[in-house]
C-alpha cells in the first residue's frame, strides 16, 4: 500500500488519495484541473490522438441536470505532464442547429411568464448536457456524441465533430431520427463504440456502440450498429432481456462452445463421451444492473444479434463501469467492488485472460468521503492505460497505467 500525491494543474491542493497498488502498475495519479473552478462534473471520456496529446471530456456545471451543465475538454499535451485548462466543447442552449432537442415539449407559456416555475423557464431557453463519448470515425474524424435533456427520460442524442485535432468542432447535429422526425438513435450511452471486422461494410469495419434506454423506469440494454461509417445506423436488441441493465462496454472474447455431433444408431447408445468443442472468437457486452452483479450477453456473428441477458459473477454497484480488450488478447475492467447500491468506492482495476475470472489489480480510490464512479479506459499507442473518473462528483480524476507490471 503506498499514497500517492494527487498533481493537479496548476493548483497547490493538500489532498491525497490511499491507493492500493501492490504490483506497482499505477505511473500517475491525479486530476484533470483543481477545485474551484467548476462546482461539479461527471462522466468523463478521453481518446488519445494522432499528433500525440490526450483529450478528455466531461461533463460540468452547477449539478447533473442543472440547465447550465455543459460538455468540456482539457487536453494534455504530448510530453507534457500538466492539462490545459478546461475549455467549453458544447452546450445544450436552444440555436438553430439544436432546436429538435425542444421540438417535442409540451406547449407552455412563454419563457419570461411568471406563470411557469424557473425551471421550465431554464429549460425552454437550454437544457442539460449528460454523457459525452469520444472516438475516432473510420474516416479518421474526431467524433464527440453526448445527449441534451431537462432529465434522463427527455435525452436526444447528439454529435460533434473535429478535423484538427479538436481545436475546432461541427455544429451540432441530431443522431439518427426516422421519417416523422423522431428520434431512434440515442448513440453510446456511455462507453466508447468498437470497430468490428465485418466484409460486407465499408472499409471492411462495421461500427459498433453499446446503448441502453432508461424509459419508464425499465432499464434495458441495445446496441447500435453501423455499416457505412457512421452515416446510417441499425438498432439492435438482445433476444431476451428481463434484467434492469444499461451502458454495456464491449470486448472481443474467445470461447469454448460444444460442437454438433452427428447423430447415430452407435452414439446415441454411447454414453460419458468426452464433449468435443472448439475455439470461437465472439464479442461480449458487459454493463451496470440494478441486481448486484454486472450483466452480459454475447454476439456471434459481429453484433448482428445478441444473446439472452445474464447476470455475471462480478459486483455491482448500480453505477457505471467500462472494459477493454487489449492488444494482447486479455481485459481489462474498472469498475467499484461493490454490490451495495450507493457506494462507489472502492474504485478498481481487475483484468482476465477470459473475460469470466476476473483478478483485481489495484485500487485506485478506496475512501468513503465521496464517490468515485463512471470510469473510463483506453489503451495508449505506448500500451499504458489511461483511466479516467468522477472523483467525488467534484473533479475528473485520472490514472496511468502499466500493464506490463500486471501479472499474467
Amino acid at each position: 500500500m503506498r499514497n500517492i500525491l494527487l498533481l493537479f494543474a496548476g493548483f497547490a491542493l493538500a489532498a491525497s488519495a490511499e491507493v492500493i497498488d501492490p504490483q506497482g502498475v499505477v505511473l500517475e495519479h491525479g486530476t484533470l484541473y483543481g477545485q474551484g473552478i467548476i462546482p461539479s462534473c461527471h462522466a468523463t471520456t478521453i481518446v488519445e490522438l494522432p499528433n500525440g496529446d490526450m483529450l478528455a471530456a466531461y461533463f460540468a456545471g452547477t449539478y447533473e441536470g442543472h440547465p447550465d451543465v455543459c460538455v468540456y475538454m482539457s487536453r494534455r499535451r504530448a510530453g507534457h505532464t500538466e492539462w490545459d485548462r478546461p475549455q467549453l466543447l458544447v452546450s445544450g442552449i436552444r440555436t438553430e442547429w439544436t432546436e429538435s432537442a425542444f421540438a417535442y415539449d409540451e406547449p407552455a407559456p412563454d419563457a419570461n411568464s411568471d406563470d411557469i416555475s424557473d425551471f421550465v423557464k431554464n429549460t425552454r431557453k437550454r437544457k442539460a448536457c449528460y454523457n459525452p463519448v469520444l472516438y475516432h470515425a473510420p474516416n479518421g474524424d474526431l467524433v464527440l456524441d453526448y445527449k441534451l435533456g431537462a432529465f434522463v427520460q427527455d435525452w436526444t442524442g447528439w454529435e460533434v465533430r473535429s478535423t484538427d485535432n479538436g481545436y475546432t468542432w461541427s455544429d451540432p447535429r441530431p443522431l439518427q431520427t426516422d421519417p416523422a422526425l423522431h428520434q431512434v438513435q440515442l448513440g453510446p450511452i456511455k462507453n466508447k463504440p468498437v470497430l468490428v471486422d465485418c466484409p460486407t461494410a465499408e472499409g471492411g469495419k462495421r461500427i459498433l456502440a453499446g446503448s441502453s434506454t432508461e424509459t419508464g423506469g425499465d432499464w434495458k440494454f441495445h446496441f447500435e450498429l453501423s455499416d457505412d461509417g457512421g452515416r446510417t445506423w441499425q438498432m439492435v436488441y438482445p433476444e431476451k432481456d428481463t434484467l434492469q441493465c444499461i451502458q454495456p462496454s464491449i470486448l472481443f472474447v474467445k470461447q469454448e462452445v460444444p460442437v454438433a455431433q452427428p447423430k447415430t444408431k452407435k452414439r446415441s447408445k454411447a454414453k460419458g463421451l468426452p464433449v468435443q468443442t472448439q475455439t470461437v472468437e465472439c464479442l461480449k457486452a458487459i454493463g451496470r444492473t440494478r441486481h448486484g452483479r454486472l450483466a452480459q450477453c454475447y454476439s456471434y456473428d459481429g453484433g448482428t444479434t445478441w444473446s439472452e441477458v445474464s447476470l455475471s459473477d462480478m459486483p455491482n454497484n448500480n453505477s457505471g463501469t467500462d472494459a477493454l480488450t487489449l492488444r494482447d488478447g486479455r481485459h481489462v475492467l474498472v469498475y467499484n467492488d461493490s454490490n451495495v447500491e450507493g457506494r462507489r468506492s472502492p474504485l478498481s482495476v481487475a483484468i482476465s485472460d477470459d473475460a469470466e475470472h476476473w483478478t483485481k489489480v489495484c485500487d485506485l480510490e478506496t475512501d468513503d468521503l465521496g464517490e468515485y464512479s463512471y470510469p473510463c479506459v483506453i489503451q495508449a499507442s505506448d500500451g499504458r492505460l489511461w483511466v479516467l473518473y468522477t472523483w467525488r462528483r467534484q473533479l475528473p480524476g485520472y490514472a496511468i497505467i502499466d500493464i506490463e507490471r500486471m501479472k499474467k
